[in-house]
């Protein structure tokens, strides 16, 4: 995750302002939507198919076969389980989780985890997900990070692509970090075939895929296709795993093109960025929070089951400051999150200041 995309776009800080990648973090350098419309998806994929037993499908075909030789015990059966459900519910889980969003990048176990409905992680440090969900009070989402145009030397799948002659060049921000050609087939295969699964197999629910942005500017600097390939990207891996939840970092740009294929988008820091004038965070113009509202707001209305969620970054000690930046997205329609730019610890909501504590 990093704050703000290339070309300098307005009110948006350079590149190497953004938060560092979860493979930064570990000293290896320095710093549902369930295929709505399957048909069209297997002409497009023709040779795609799920990969794991969990996300098979059956045809609308076969569906239909049963939803009318069996409509009368449906009847009865969804009759019943609206009587028992409540009961259910609350046997299972008597109290929500106490906090709605959040990311964390740590290696390190941390019981404030069990307190998000949904929770991004990085899906390499070997966290117990087991131990995170048995302490939560509701059910929980949780999403393995998968970097879609950039691999730093920390992953354990770097050294077959750099054998595979897959990276294009070392980020100039990100010392260690290595643009992937997106566009070539070996990298589409393995991450559908290998690195996907792998983290899901490992307890995620799905996946937040990152560093999409890349694909743009890679495209205007010499590597023409990158960002169809990313979309396309998107489509084969909502394609072979329609029952799992996935979310997006921004790629604003992209939305018109791959919001259907997703459940969520990260926004993040759309209100805050970093200064190029004093080291801390500060808040964005107005006009250009505003665009990225509009945009994601669009986005939603188009794909009304789209959750949108806000990433920012703040001084944790200026708890007026995260307040405030917590009623402002929320207010735009966003689940928000505010913590540090090294996603390396949980940082809680600050408590809202009665009259009476002031």
């Amino acid at each position: 995750m990093k704050n703000g995309i290339r070309n300098g776009s307005p009110g948006l800080a350079p590149l190497k302002s953004r938060a560092p990648r979860p493979w930064m973090q570990r000293g290896t350098f320095d710093v549902n939507h369930a295929i709505s419309c399957p048909e069209e998806a297997r002409r497009c994929y023709p040779d795609a198919k799920p990969l794991c037993s969990k996300d098979n499908q059956f045809s609308p075909q076969f569906s239909s076969r049963i939803s009318v030789g069996f409509r009368g015990v449906k009847n009865v059966f969804s009759i019943f389980l609206l009587m028992i459900m409540p009961a259910l519910i609350v046997a299972t889980h008597s109290e929500a989780n106490p906090r709605q969003f959040g990311v964390y990048y740590g290696t390190r176990f941390d019981p404030d985890l069990s307190a998000f409905d949904v929770l991004v992680l990085d899906a390499d440090p070997g966290l117990d997900i087991a131990l995170i969900r048995k302490h939560a009070k509701s059910p929980q989402t949780i999403l393995g990070y998968l970097a879609l145009c950039e691999l730093g030397p920390g992953r354990g799948y770097a050294a077959k692509i750099r054998q595979g002659g897959l990276f294009l060049h070392e980020t100039p921000y990100w010392p260690g970090s290595f643009y992937i050609d997106i566009r070539r087939s070996e990298w589409q295969q393995l991450v559908i075939q290998e690195i996907a699964p792998s983290i899901l197999k490992a307890g995620f629910d799905g996946l937040f895929l990152d560093t999409i942005d890349d694909a743009p500017w890679l495209e205007t600097n010499g590597n023409p296709g990158a960002s169809a390939a990313a979309v396309a990207l998107v489509h084969r891996i909502r394609l072979s795993f329609p029952n799992r939840r996935l979310m997006l970092n921004r790629g604003f740009n992209f939305l018109p093109k791959l919001e259907r294929d997703l459940d969520m988008v990260l926004a993040e820091s759309i209100l805050t960025t970093n200064s190029r004038v004093e080291p801390k965070p500060v808040r964005v113009s107005q006009e250009s929070y505003e665009v990225r509202v509009k945009e994601l707001r669009a986005a939603q209305t188009r794909q009304t089951q789209l959750k949108l969620y806000s990433l920012d970054y703040w001084d944790p000690a200026d708890h007026a400051g995260i307040l405030d930046i917590y009623a402002i997205q929320r207010a735009h329609g966003f689940v928000p999150y505010v913590s540090t730019h090294t996603l390396m610890q949980i940082i809680p909501e600050p408590a809202p200041v009665t009259p009476a504590a002031r």
